[in-house]
Parts: structure tokens; sequence; C-alpha cells
């Protein structure tokens, strides 16, 4: 599998993002500094702002984080649990945390990544349904520390299947629903009968994609980490 490189790009797993122009004005050094706009009166305030600043980072109309509460917070805040279905009774923690993984989905490029976030090495496969069909593909080898692009194109389904081996063979993260698999580099169409056409049957994890049309999957030295909406 090979992945289709954005225009623009050299790197085929390269993709677009905004970036803000800073004038060094002919300088042959220039330090930028970042601050907060404002500084906030109390701790109330300064959580409202960040609630404000973690809608906006995920679409919602809120206007400029001001730490005031406002009908437009209110609204996108309900909105928001509502399509994450969060219970009513939520913590601020669970909150902060769903706006946060929901605005990392957010920012995520188009199609599926996987992100090694361990201190070596390991091979990624996937499964997907391809078009009418099932399909499953690997190996991506992918160094610690370094997100793979192993979808380039928007996704267009609720589920990525994922199956992610160390260096030596030891699984890392793994699931119930079976694709076949081959020792080396494999593109196989259909997920029946594996050890009848001489393939192998792994096991596979279910990644909620949830309709998005980009998704990184997040692999630590545990499994999958629990980086991605609830």
């Amino acid at each position: 599998h090979t992945s289709i490189a954005i225009p623009g790009c050299s790197d085929p797993d390269g993709y677009r993002l905004p970036f803000a122009a800073v004038e060094v004005r002919g300088h042959t050094d220039w330090t930028t500094n970042f601050t907060e706009a404002r500084v906030f009166a109390n701790p109330a305030e300064t959580q409202r702002a960040g609630i404000q600043r973690l809608l906006a980072d995920n679409g919602y109309g809120v206007g400029a984080p001001d730490g005031t509460p406002g009908p437009k917070t209110d609204t996108a805040l309900a909105a928001f649990r509502a399509r994450l279905k969060l219970a009513p009774n939520a913590s601020l923690a669970d909150l902060f945390d769903a706006l946060e993984d929901d605005a990392a989905q957010t920012a995520t490029p188009e199609g599926y990544a996987v992100c090694n976030d361990t201190t070596g090495p390991v091979f990624a496969a996937v499964g997907l349904k391809d078009g009418a069909n099932w399909a499953s593909r690997g190996w991506w080898k992918i160094a610690a520390n370094i997100c793979a692009r192993v979808i380039a194109q928007p996704l267009a389904t609720d589920r990525i299947y994922l199956l992610v081996e160390r260096a030596n063979g030891s699984r890392l993260v793994w699931g119930t629903n079976n694709f076949c698999t081959t020792d080396v580099e494999f593109d196989v169409s259909g997920r029946e009968n594996c050890t009848k056409r001489g393939l192998m049957d792994g096991g596979f994890a279910a990644t909620v994609t949830q309709g998005r049309r980009g998704y990184a999957a997040h692999v630590g030295e545990e499994g999958l980490e629990s980086t991605n909406p609830k």
C-alpha cells in the first residue's frame, strides 16, 4: 500500500496545515513569545476560558475565549455534551478530557494514522471495508515517536481495525475481529477462509472513527491509548 502524496508536500505521508506568517524584519535571529491575551480574574474565569478555547478548536462558534458566561458558550457546550453523549453529572475533568480528545481528532489530517508512542519500532496492519468487500493491509514499520498515515484518503467508515506488533512479534494492539495476514507485506481482499488460502488469521482491534474524515490511533507501551473520542 502506498500513501498518496498531498500536492506541494514532498513527503508521501505529509499533509497541509495552516501556518501563520511571522515578519522577522530582516534580522539574522528572531524570538517569538506566546502569552495569553489577558489575565483572568479567578479560577472560574480561567476554566470557562479553557472550555471556550477547546470548543472553538472543535469548530463551535463561541467567539474569543474571554472567560465570561454567555448563551453562545452554553449552546455550544450543550451540543457538544449531546454529541458525545456525556452524562449530565460528568465531572469538569471528564469534560476537559472529552474536549481535548475531540480537538485532537478534529486537527488530525484526512485519512488514518498510526502513532507509535513507544520507545522502539512497531509494525502495523489495518482491516477495513473496501467498497462492498473487506480488505486487510500491512505491514507498516513505524519508528518510535513517529506517526505513519496508512490510509491517505478521507475516511468513509465508522470503524478501522488495527493490529500492531513489536519487532519481536509480540502484540501491542489486537482484538477479536479476524482478518487475513502474512509474515511479509500484504494487501488481501476478503477476510474469510484465510488458512485455506495459505494465509494467517489475525485478531484486530476495532478503532471507532465515528464517521470522521481523519483519525489518529496512538499506540503506547501498554497498547492502544485512550486518546480518542469516547
